[in-house]
């Protein structure tokens, strides 16, 4: 069994054919092991956003006392960090992990 002469490497960006089945095992995917640990390695799932969010209050009213929470998402995944936090403090630990992980801190809107 050989791969297709239209199939590609699976990596992210390479055009290249995979290499060539040898007749053992599947058929390779990718054309290099390079290729290969770095899609690997290398999700392309997004950048993680760190999140500031409170839950639903009326309208025009400002949410009030430890009631926020910090999460971290990425994709559709999320993990929640923190809840029950006053606003400052949870301003500061959103902004000392996104300092960590390169990114920027979102104001989110009220929790689903």
């Amino acid at each position: 069994m050989t791969p297709r002469p239209s199939a590609v490497c699976a990596a992210p960006g390479c055009d290249r054919p995979p290499r060539p089945f040898t007749g053992r095992g599947r058929p390779p995917i990718y054309c290099s092991e390079s290729c290969r640990s770095r899609a690997v390695r290398r999700p392309d799932r997004g950048p993680v956003l760190v999140e500031l969010v409170h839950p639903t209050t009326a309208r025009r009213q400002r949410p009030s006392g430890r009631v926020w929470t910090i999460r971290l998402r990425r994709g559709s995944d999320t993990v929640t960090i923190a809840g029950d936090l006053g606003h400052a403090s949870a301003r500061n630990l959103a902004d000392q992990i996104a300092g960590i992980l390169g990114t920027s801190t979102q104001q989110g809107g009220p929790i689903d």
